[in-house]
C-alpha cells in the first residue's frame, strides 16, 4: 500500500513540474534575426536540440543589449556579422 501511495505522489509531482517551473523560473528574453540574401531568400538554421528550421537567434545574456545579443548569436550560429 505504501508503494502505491509513493508511486501516486511521484506521478503527481512529475505532472506538476512543468507548471511549477513556469511559475518559478526567471523570464528569459531572446532575439531572432531575419536574414535575407540578394534574391530574397531567408537564411534558416537547424539546431541539434530541437526539430525543424529556425531563424538564427538566442537568449540575451545579463548586461547585454538586444542588439549586442543579436550580433553575438548571428556570429555564433552562422558566422555572419551584423551590419548597422
Amino acid at each position: 500500500m505504501k508503494r502505491l501511495f509513493q508511486d501516486a505522489i511521484r506521478k503527481s509531482v512529475s505532472r506538476a513540474m512543468p507548471f511549477i517551473a513556469r511559475l518559478t523560473r526567471p523570464l528569459t528574453m531572446g532575439v531572432r534575426a531575419l536574414v535575407l540574401d540578394g534574391e530574397g531568400r531567408i537564411y534558416l538554421i537547424r539546431h541539434s536540440y530541437t526539430a525543424g528550421w529556425h531563424m538564427p537567434g538566442g537568449a540575451i545574456e545579463p548586461g547585454e543589449t538586444a542588439a549586442e545579443a543579436l550580433a553575438r548569436e548571428l556570429w555564433e550560429e552562422t558566422g555572419l556579422k551584423l551590419q548597422e
